[in-house]
């Protein structure tokens, strides 16, 4: 019987065999002996012959050489359950008793050791009309490989002595296919972008493996299927196998290649595919999970594209925008300062602020960070309100120096005196000046004038009042003295003579000229009111006395005399004046009395006393002859107070001139493009020099000028921002600064206008496609156009998403994830 893992290949195939009793040919020389068995010194050929021709006997007891008579090649395919029939006749009358298996030879390699062998039933005999037996054989010791083997068995027969046969088979070991594929797969599928270029179909293989280890397996191929999405809709994408079937041999390994029928969107695809050979005894399916993703190469452009984006937008052109619109601030904020000198008078003023524009609007081109132009701008602004804190401080300081000058020589409670006002006429003129200068705004220029006269002020007006003391003092010494010292007019001669020396010796200004106010006052009442009549009254007692003593004609000529005192003093306006001309009246009459011829040296005495009563009784006396005429009146202080006069005014004029307002330009700090405009030359108490001037600009070709003379010129201003004003004639030379037209109108701010547009542009543009493209990516896979659809894209686009703050906000939560 035939097992049923046990293959049976009919056919007599038996090999070679002894025939009893009949010894082949063989060299004994050869045969194999173990070499620790060999007799040593024996003929081997002999000593085989002696065996043979004992054993002959009993081998000759045996029948025929025994026979299979069943098939002679077994096939086996599994090894746990193999069970070999043999089936076999011993060829003579003696029974089988056992078999043993002997070495097996392997066909395939040939003459490869084996390490398994077949181990034998007790042969039972199954038909004994041929005398046959059969015997069931066992491996044992493992499974032999896939191959073809010589099996020899050793048949022991049964008989005295016993006696043996050989019988071989073929041994032929087959392996059912086993194709180890595995249940699931996950094929990565590297593509590229937006479907160019297609795909590598070499991703797209399955791993296999016969691991038999004994059989080969033809003709696999693999059915696919629709490749589904990660959703489990179908994506009209087939996952089919090359054309061409693959072939495993034994224990061998291969990459069954697929390929799709287009190539799929990014994303996780599912599907299946049926492995089908015709030596496997069933089909096998295999799970594919398809990850196609954009091939790495190109995550690392678009992350460096983002560094590169990111820079330009982010640091590059955000810090250009930035710049770009620090710098339109600084130049307002330049134009601003220039429109402050507006609100100025004061011309140095309206120029330091101007020029600070200047100066801020240079900074602001020249910087290079946002900082910058923030420093530059605090510190321009900065210095602006220092500079109108200064003016207006200067403003106050020049209103308070010139009320303290003023007050001095101009007294708001009780005007001065018209002599002292008179003799300090030139120094209200020049505080008048002074006054006009600053009040046309010109404040530092008339304070610079106000300290050059503080300089000279006190010399000033010591000089100018200390002369007219002198005067006044010789004047009354020649008026002076009377007879009765506590009438008038001496009475008040006296106090004046004490408080002009007192006057002369004051040195501070103010209390000078008050001194001075006071005794013109005094004096001026006194000369006008008091002194004229008392004289008279002095001059007609001593016409009264002459007419009675007989002298009529001189008491009437001094009685006329009075009459024109009292005339005079009514007539004259100036104190001084008036006390020169009584004094001249006195001096007449005393030279009336001197002429008599009556006239003694006791006579002149007394005039030289102011006694003219007694001059007069001494005229109309006896005259005494022992008296010698005396020296004249005439030896007063007059001619040491002229010369005193005549040095003061010496040191005036070495006070040195009044302060001079120097030349300047009159430039409005404020111009309009294209109008014309007056610029006029303050000369001041300059002489014009009669050249011709010469006008520039800077920058040059920025206005044109016509009818220009060294008084003015017209100019138009053509061009926005700052301009500088040039004039020069003879050696003089001057500039002045202003601004025309707006900041926005100016070259530089629309350049850096347009420079910010242009950045802002630019980052608008980058960051609206960012916002489309990732609005499409969002919606495009839920799209179907419904009103809803529409309405949150257009809610995408509208609401907050299209700007770089916005995106910078949304992208946190993707730069902040944390690695993994």
């Amino acid at each position: 019987m035939q097992n049923a893992r046990v293959g049976v290949a009919h056919g007599n195939q038996l090999s070679f065999g002894r025939l009893q009793g009949v010894a082949p040919a063989m060299n004994w020389d050869n045969a194999w002996f173990p070499p620790a068995i060999r007799p040593r010194g024996v003929d081997v050929a002999k000593l085989a012959f002696f065996v043979v021709l004992l054993v002959a006997p009993v081998r000759s007891a045996a029948a025929s050489v025994p026979v299979i008579s069943g098939p002679t090649t077994f096939v086996i395919s599994d090894c746990n359950d193999a069970r070999i029939p043999l089936r076999f006749i011993p060829g003579g009358s003696l029974a089988p008793i056992a078999i043993r298996t002997k070495d097996i030879v392997n066909e395939t390699p040939k003459g490869a050791p084996v390490g398994w062998s077949i181990s034998w039933d007790k042969p039972l005999l199954t038909d004994q009309s041929i005398a046959e037996y059969q015997t069931l054989g066992t491996l044992n010791g493992g499974c032999p490989l896939a191959g073809t083997f010589d099996v020899p068995l050793t048949i022991s027969l049964g008989g005295t002595p016993p006696s043996s046969a050989e019988l071989k088979f073929t041994l032929v070991r087959i392996v059912d296919p086993v194709l180890d594929a595995p249940v699931s797969v996950m094929l990565p599928l590297n593509i590229w972008p937006f479907g160019v270029g297609g795909f590598d179909e070499s991703e797209l293989s399955i791993p296999l493996r016969e691991t038999s280890y004994g059989a080969s397996v033809d003709g696999i191929v693999a059915v696919g299927s629709e490749l589904k999405n990660a959703s489990g809709e179908l994506a009209g994408i087939m996952l089919i196998s090359q054309p061409n079937a693959l072939k495993l041999g034994a224990g061998a390994g291969a990459n069954l290649g697929m390929t799709l029928s287009q190539t799929p969107d990014p994303g996780s695809y599912t599907g299946k595919i049926t492995l089908h050979a015709p030596t496997l005894k069933q089909n096998q399916a295999v799970d594919v999970t398809l990850k196609v993703r954009v091939c790495w190469v190109f995550l690392l452009v678009v992350i460096g594209l983002g560094v590169g984006l990111g820079y330009l937008v982010n640091v590059s052109l955000r810090q250009r925008a930035e710049l770009d619109a620090a710098l339109l601030e600084g130049l307002r904020a330049s134009a601003a300062i220039a429109q402050r000198a507006a609100a100025q008078k004061d011309p140095a003023v309206q120029q330091r602020l101007i020029n600070l524009a200047a100066y801020l609007e240079g900074q602001v081109k020249d910087a290079t960070t946002t900082k910058a132009v923030d420093d530059a701008v605090t510190a321009a602004q900065s210095r602006a309100n220092d500079i109108e804190t200064m003016a207006n401080k200067a403003a106050t300081d020049f209103g308070q120096n010139l009320a303290r000058l003023r007050s001095i020589v101009q007294p708001s409670e009780v005007p001065l005196d018209d002599a002292i006002d008179d003799l300090l006429a030139s120094l209200k003129q020049t505080l008048d000046r002074i006054d006009r200068v600053g009040t046309s705004g010109d404040v530092e220029e008339a304070q610079r004038c106000l300290q050059q006269l503080e300089q000279i002020w006190a010399k000033g007006i010591t000089n100018a009042l200390r002369p007219w003391l002198v005067q006044l003092q010789s004047a009354l010494d020649d008026l002076g003295p009377w007879a009765d010292a506590n009438a008038e007019p001496e009475l008040t001669r006296k106090a004046l003579k004490e408080e002009l020396l007192q006057a002369y010796a004051i040195s501070e200004p103010g209390k000078l000229v008050q001194q001075c106010d006071a005794i013109a006052r005094q004096l001026r009442s006194w000369v006008t009111l008091t002194a004229p009549g008392a004289i008279a009254k002095v001059f007609r007692v001593a016409a009264t006395i002459l007419v009675r003593g007989g002298a009529a004609e001189l008491g009437g000529t001094i009685s006329s005399q009075a009459d024109d005192i009292v005339h005079e003093a009514a007539g004259d306006q100036d104190p001084l004046a008036t006390v020169r001309k009584l004094a001249a009246i006195r001096t007449k009459v005393e030279e009336l009395f001197r002429r008599s011829p009556k006239a003694s040296g006791d006579l002149i005495a007394r005039l030289a006393q102011g006694d003219f009563s007694g001059a007069a009784a001494l005229l109309v006396g006896p005259a005494p002859s022992n008296v010698a005429p005396s020296a004249s009146r005439d030896v007063g202080p007059s001619r040491e107070p002229l010369a005193l006069v005549q040095r003061l005014q010496t040191e005036l004029r070495d006070v040195g001139t009044p302060p001079a307002v120097q030349p300047r330009l009159l430039v409005p700090p404020q111009l309009s493009v294209k109008q014309t405009v007056r610029i006029e030359v303050n000369w001041a108490d300059t002489p014009v020099p009669d050249e011709q001037a010469k006008w520039s600009f800077d920058p040059t070709g920025n206005a044109q000028i016509s009818n220009a003379t060294a008084h003015g010129t017209d100019m138009i201003p053509l061009k926005a921002g700052l301009l500088t004003i040039i004039f020069g004639v003879s050696e003089f030379k001057t500039a002045a600064t202003t601004y025309v037209g707006d900041v926005s109108a100016t070259q530089n701010y629309r350049q850096i206008s347009k420079q910010g547009r242009r950045a802002n542009f630019l980052i608008s543009g980058v960051t609206a496609l960012i916002t489309i493209f990732a609005g499409y990516e969002i919606f495009v896979g839920t799209w179907f156009g419904t009103f809803g659809d529409f309405f949150s894209a257009f809610l995408w686009g509208f609401f907050g998403q299209f700007g770089l703050d916005r995106l910078r906000d949304l992208s946190k939560s993707i730069v902040s994830r944390p690695l993994t």
